[in-house]
């Protein structure tokens, strides 16, 4: 049985607060050899009796170590050691070299190289251009004898960062443990560019701010908390984000079609109504009462899609769903001839030359990102060989594929979208869908962005059950936010 510190670390895992139900079950949980439940019941009441247990609004509490992190990080933010800023003469010349950028980028741009603040933060809605500003940012820090580095929670991210914007960079994971093993070190000339901050959680986030802010570094995070956010306890970027203010991106520039970027907007600002409505009225959704025949119905449209040319993804919020999605569309490809020979099969995969695949799981001897997408070239002698979508052709051994790292990329979890870009977007949408999936998956398409839902029995509201999902938000919430005047 885990002591009150180790229960408290446990609840504050994957929440920054919890509620009496979830000590309980921890509890149990824990057990190894098992316990009554009165004697279930004595140990809960321990815990809360317990200086681990910090109540924050009714029916909820925290622990004292992620009180700690949330207070401790906002206060470095708010009042780190100063930093240098660009003089902006040279932030105008980065400005001026890119007559593309649009306004909102150069005052993001402006914004977050000319201050002397310890943090800044940017919200960059989805499509907005993030990394091209952040090009430009880079050009100003560069100019001004400043290094500015990237880190992100995920390698592929890290990977966009570093191709998008020049900024050399990392994943979180190896930044952290090169830092805590002396092998690199931040200074007061580093800058330190977080992408996808909403979806790091406290814990890290904390770390980042406390190594820049003891160097003299830079820090700045750059996110978006109506997207997809931390698997782990969070909510710490949308705090800190609310503290200092923010440099915020909001002209979508990837959608090509006004009423899909107003639809867009309106899914970002929960006006789910009148997001469905224009969904409804631009023939963007799709509704059927049989789950089977709504799939096939978003396999084909991805098949016509497909052979007009167009970069077409099918989008599911659950693997199971991706799983049958893929062999869907592998299914219409063979039906049409579009696959070549058979090159491999395992237990889980059977590829063919042509075949689409994607990576799930980082390996940098064979130079595969999690995340990344390719297309099978020809059976190699130990493996196959695929052509990255960024022009790489790279062996994988069959070790990869047989360990169930690869799999077929015709469809995927909306999680694996963040951040891409395609010319179609095909959402399936379920009662388990929330607004930030349904925001992120809406927005992945240049083109077009369609979503398929089975229809609620209600014949007067067939898109009842959709309309709730959509509703319904899943951003955690710092303890600190939640606490609000009682902390």
């Amino acid at each position: 049985m885990p002591g009150d510190a180790a229960l408290g670390r446990l609840l504050t895992h994957q929440d920054a607060t919890f509620d009496r139900r979830q000590v309980i079950r921890t509890v149990a949980e824990t057990a190894s050899q098992g316990l009554a439940y009165e004697q279930i019941r004595i140990r809960t009441e321990e815990f809360f009796r317990s200086l681990e247990a910090i109540e924050v609004a009714p029916g909820r509490w925290t622990t004292p170590e992620m009180l700690a992190l949330e207070v401790d990080a906002l206060d470095r933010a708010k009042r780190g050691r100063r930093t240098v800023p660009v003089v902006r003469g040279l932030t105008m010349g980065a400005i001026n070299d890119r007559p593309s950028i649009s306004i909102e980028q150069a005052q993001t741009v402006r914004r977050i190289t000319e201050t002397d603040t310890p943090v800044a933060v940017v919200v960059g809605h989805a499509g907005t251009g993030k990394t091209f500003a952040l090009d430009a940012a880079r050009a100003a820090w560069q100019s001004a004898g400043l290094h500015p580095r990237g880190t992100a929670l995920a390698a592929r991210a890290a990977q966009e960062l570093q191709s998008g914007s020049g900024i050399p960079s990392q994943t979180i994971a190896s930044l952290v443990l090169s830092l805590d093993q002396g092998e690199d070190r931040l200074t007061d000339r580093d800058v330190l560019v977080v992408d996808e901050s909403g979806m790091v959680g406290t814990r890290d986030l904390h770390r980042l701010v406390t190594a820049t802010t003891d160097a003299g570094a830079k820090l700045v995070l750059v996110g978006d908390p109506k997207q997809l956010g931390e698997i782990e306890a969070g909510g710490l970027f949308a705090l800190i984000a609310r503290h200092l203010g923010v440099a915020e991106l909001t002209e979508n520039r990837r959608m090509r079609d006004p009423v899909q970027r107003d639809t867009a907007q309106a899914l970002r600002d929960r006006q789910v109504d009148k997001a469905l409505l224009r969904l409804h009225r631009s023939g963007s959704l799709t509704t059927d009462g049989n789950a089977d025949r709504l799939r096939a119905s978003m396999a084909e449209d991805w098949f016509l899609e497909r052979s007009d040319g167009k970069n077409a993804v099918m989008l599911a919020l659950h693997r199971s769903d991706v799983s049958d999605l893929n062999d869907r569309a592998r299914s219409l490809l063979e039906g049409d001839g579009q696959l070549g020979p058979f090159v491999f099969a395992s237990d889980d995969i059977e590829l063919c030359v042509g075949d689409r695949v994607l990576a799930l799981r980082n390996d940098r001897h064979i130079g595969l990102c999690n995340g990344t997408l390719g297309t099978v070239v020809s059976r190699t002698g130990l493996g196959i060989e695929i052509k990255t979508d960024d022009g790489q052709r790279l062996d994988v051994p069959a070790s990869y594929v047989n360990a169930g790292h690869l799999t077929h990329g015709y469809a995927m979890t909306i999680h694996k979208s963040q951040g891409m870009t395609c010319d179609v977007s095909l959402v399936l949408g379920d009662d388990s869908l929330y607004a930030e999936a349904g925001y992120t998956s809406m927005t992945r398409g240049r083109m077009r962005n369609h979503i398929y839902a089975v229809s609620a029995p209600d014949p007067n509201d067939p898109t009842i059950e959709l309309r709730r999902a959509l509703a319904r938000s899943s951003a955690k919430q710092s303890a600190l936010e939640l606490g609000g005047r009682r902390l």
